[in-house]
């Protein structure tokens, strides 16, 4: 039992299969799109054209990576070929655990994974939750995916809908931010690429500013800000009335509720 089953090889599963074969695992695929097969038989990948190929006894992880829409169909499926010794990880936004052992073996472990777009940079803020009690396995888990980034595991499942609309949804808001900053910065004057390089040194310094000095986020927005000065007076407008937080949660809460209309369509 030294393989694992990829199925869908979209973006997320060929960095789960990059990263895979980083560490000398082997991978097959099961892909239907004829393009991304292709592609997978140039970096020399063996993929399955059918379920019942796969030697059922040798797999440790199955991995699914689809959209939702496709999830319960493919759960069938899957359903008439997969053995008890599988490990199934989700990585479908609002599928619940309870829902796939409904459609495969109840006695099955199942991990839910909730990573974001970082993962491709190996700086992944990735949620995990299981129903399973073997620790060597969570712990072993956590090596296989190490390359992931930052794993944490969350003792509700329920908790997954928030972590999915606030770190897998993470990114978007600070690229929007950015670019916010970018056309502020347009419409004062300089040029798109000087605007787009200018912002770029912010966040780059302002990471390393993170890694160099380790303090809370409160502590280095009072570093930079003078009393009196022009930062205080921005600073002082986004506090007002908590105008800026507001808009932050309630975009994020309308995330989670979307998450959660999702988990109830799957159900």
């Amino acid at each position: 039992m030294n393989e694992s089953l990829i199925l869908g090889c979209g973006n997320l599963g060929n960095i789960i299969l990059d990263g895979f074969s980083k560490k000398g695992k082997k991978v097959i695929v099961f892909e239907k799109n004829k393009t991304i097969k292709k592609n997978l038989k140039k970096k020399d990948v063996l993929t399955v054209n059918n379920l019942k190929d796969v030697k059922w006894e040798r797999i440790e992880y199955v991995m699914i990576c689809v959209k939702p829409i496709d999830s319960i169909g493919l759960l069938n499926q899957l359903k008439e070929n997969i053995l008890p010794n599988c490990s199934v990880i989700s990585f479908v936004a609002g599928l619940k655990i309870k829902k796939i052992k409904s459609l495969l073996i109840q006695n099955i472990n199942v991990f839910r994974f909730m990573p974001n777009i970082l993962i491709e940079v190996g700086e992944s803020a990735t949620g995990i939750f299981t129903d399973l009690v073997d620790e060597k396995k969570k712990i072993n888990l956590i090596k296989d995916f190490s390359f992931f980034g930052y794993l944490k595991w969350l003792s509700k499942e329920d908790e997954m809908d928030l972590f999915t609309s606030l770190y897998g949804g993470g990114p978007a808001y600070i690229f929007y931010f950015l670019e916010c900053l970018v056309k502020i910065s347009e419409k004062s004057g300089l040029d798109s690429e000087a605007s787009r390089k200018l912002v770029i040194s912010l966040l780059n310094g302002t990471s390393k500013l993170i890694k160099k000095d380790n303090q809370d986020f409160s502590s280095i927005v009072d570093k930079v800000t003078s009393k009196g000065g022009t930062t205080e007076k921005a600073i002082n407008f986004f506090e007002e009335d908590q105008k800026f937080f507001k808009i932050i949660s309630e975009g994020i809460l309308r995330a989670k509720n979307r998450s959660m209309e999702i988990s109830k369509k799957l159900d």
